[in-house]
Formats: structure tokens, sequence, C-alpha cells
């Protein structure tokens, strides 16, 4: 078989995200394949958002996004340099990740979020 259709893509996204609660989280490091290479912040109030059905959007050709803007905590000290996203499921099973477009470095006061629309899931 060569590749999923656009309605298969969709058909996928769409039950995993609607029946699966996800977790996003942030990393220091490259998460791999297998769950393994997450470094996540272990101080200043760092914690991952769980999100709701209604924070993804419809997948359409092949991608969804959050439909939400997805909030962390505050941070209250330093988180390290951020570069990658991952989701996870509520049993720590990693579902998807990324790299972030820029890295940043996460001090106290700063606000961590992603926009409605700038996080994406694509099975192209």
């Amino acid at each position: 078989m060569g590749s999923f259709s656009n309605y298969t893509e969709n058909l996928l996204l769409n039950y995993l995200f609607d029946n699966v609660i996800m977790f996003v989280g942030l990393s220091t490091t490259d998460p791999l394949e297998d769950g393994s290479g997450i470094t996540e912040p272990e101080a200043g109030s760092y914690a991952r958002v769980e999100t709701e059905v209604a924070d993804w959007s419809n997948s359409i050709s092949g991608t969804l996004k959050n439909a939400n803007t997805i909030t962390f905590p505050n941070p209250t000290g330093s988180w390290g340099t951020i570069a990658y996203f991952f989701l996870m499921d509520g049993s720590d099973n990693l579902i998807g990740y990324g790299t972030l477009s820029s890295s940043a470095e996460i001090v106290s006061g700063d606000t961590v979020d992603f926009e409605a629309e700038t996080l994406v899931a694509s099975l192209n």
C-alpha cells in the first residue's frame, strides 16, 4: 500500500483526538519514537497541560490543529531551553512529538502557550 487517503487520515486523527485524553508537554531534548529522550522541566511549577476534545479542530486533509489556546502554568523558575513539544495519553504513552519553530529559554514570569492553530498533528 502506498499511502492512506485524506478520508482515512482524517478519520484516524479525528478518532484519536476524540477518544484519547491528550496531555501536551514540553522538552529540552528531542523525543524519540519509543517515548524516550524526553527531558521535561523539573522545577518552576511546570506541568503538562490536559486538553479536551473541544481543544482540537476536525482534521482536514490529514492535518489537525489546536482549536483553542493551550496555556501552561506560569513558570516560577527556570524551565531551561525548550525546543520540543509532545503529546501523551493519560498512561504516559507517547502519541506524537515535534520541534518548535524556535526554541526559548523559559524563566520565571514568562507566558508559555500555543496559540490556536499553532500546534499541528499530521498524517501526511
